[in-house]
């Protein structure tokens, strides 16, 4: 019996993985192969080429002629990450919505350890789990776990950069349903937090496995535009929803963390010591 014989009756996977990629020819095999090898068979993976110029285009096309649980779209010209993720998802089936990174590797029991945690937890939404820091060259230097429970997420809603890891999540498809999926508007960085923020702000609910399921690739050095991206996501959510004054210091201890990195003053083991979302 092979790998789609094995769907539901319906023929509905559990879980529809999204994915957006650009110019990720040398790893995104590798981040297509750790789906596909997930103890959960029941899933699909929709993957959108982001205007690739380099052999991204033909590898997926390769894999997705061994599978055909991989859907791939290729769009010609760049529209950014959250447009590719809205496109993945007006094409998902499943019941829920996992996320993947074409640089990252989703451990083996991913996929069934959240999707058995979801089906048992109905009052949650949104699912995240622990990760594996890993470098550029894939040697790992640290773990990093977000804060387990809802209500302490809420509470730092203002002040982390993130609740939960972006690539690690599932969710219901009514998360996206109800927001009306990412803001196009922010097309390379900020669209995770937008949206955590904004399924905050609408009363769903959040919860993170401290167990780690993905190996998460980090720069050393960030990006000046990543380091100041997420406080004025923040800072905007908190001016949209009153709370502006009442709050403020909008994750000054991430944005002092990411300015340290930028200027290479901050290391791996300051990161492995460091309270990044109050784990």
């Amino acid at each position: 019996m092979t790998a789609d014989d094995r769907r539901t009756s319906k023929g509905i996977p559990s879980v529809s993985v999204l994915m957006g990629v650009r110019n990720a020819e040398s790893c995104v095999r590798r981040a297509v192969e750790s789906i596909r090898t997930q103890t959960l068979v029941d899933w699909e993976l929709i993957v959108v080429d982001d205007g690739s110029v380099d052999g991204t285009r033909a590898v997926l096309n390769r894999i997705a002629s061994e599978d055909s649980r991989l859907v791939v779209l290729h769009q010609a010209k760049s529209r950014g990450l959250a447009h590719a993720l809205n496109l993945a998802f007006s094409r998902a089936s499943g019941r829920l919505i996992g996320r993947m990174d074409a640089d990252d590797i989703a451990y083996p029991d991913r996929l069934e350890t959240q999707v058995a945690f979801l089906t048992t937890h109905p009052e949650i939404d949104v699912l995240g789990t622990g990760i594996d820091l890993v470098d550029e060259m894939g040697l790992q230097w640290g773990t990093l776990r977000m804060p387990e429970l809802h209500e302490q997420l809420q509470r730092l809603r203002y002040r982390k950069p993130v609740p939960v890891a972006h690539p690690t999540v599932v969710m219901r498809r009514a998360v996206l349903e109800r927001l009306g999926g990412y803001d196009g508007r922010l097309q390379q960085h900020g669209e995770d937090a937008d949206l955590w923020l904004r399924a905050l702000r609408a009363g769903m609910q959040f919860h993170n496995l401290q167990e780690c399921l993905l190996r998460y690739r980090v720069r050393r050095r960030p990006t000046l535009k990543t380091v100041l991206f997420f406080p004025a996501i923040q800072a905007r959510a908190a001016l949209r929803e009153g709370h502006f004054l009442r709050y403020g210091g909008y994750s000054v201890g991430h944005l002092g963390l990411g300015l340290l990195g930028y200027l290479g003053l901050f290391t791996p083991a300051s990161m492995r010591r460091s309270e990044l979302n109050g784990a």
